[in-house]
C-alpha cells in the first residue's frame, strides 16, 4: 500500500505524496505501480484500469510458478 511505502521511506505521513508520485511514474514496468493494493487488501485504482492490473498480477504469478487465478 502507499502507507507501507511511505513508512518504508521513513515518511509515514507522506501517503498522498507517494500515491501522487506513483501516479506520475513514467516507467511503470521498471517500477511496477500495478503491485500497489489498498490498505484493506483490495485491488484499487490503476492508470491502465483494474482489468490491466489484474492481468499483470496474474502474469507475474504465472512467471513465478504460482499459476494464474
Amino acid at each position: 500500500s502507499y502507507k507501507h511505502i511511505a513508512e518504508a521511506i521513513g515518511q509515514p505521513k507522506a501517503v498522498r505524496a507517494v500515491g501522487g508520485a506513483n501516479n506520475r511514474n513514467p516507467v511503470p514496468l521498471i517500477v511496477p505501480c500495478h503491485r500497489i493494493i489498498g490498505a484493506g487488501g483490495a485491488l484499487v485504482g490503476y492508470g491502465g484500469g483494474l482489468d490491466a492490473k489484474t492481468y499483470l498480477l496474474a502474469l507475474e504469478r504465472q512467471k513465478e510458478g504460482g499459476g494464474a487465478s
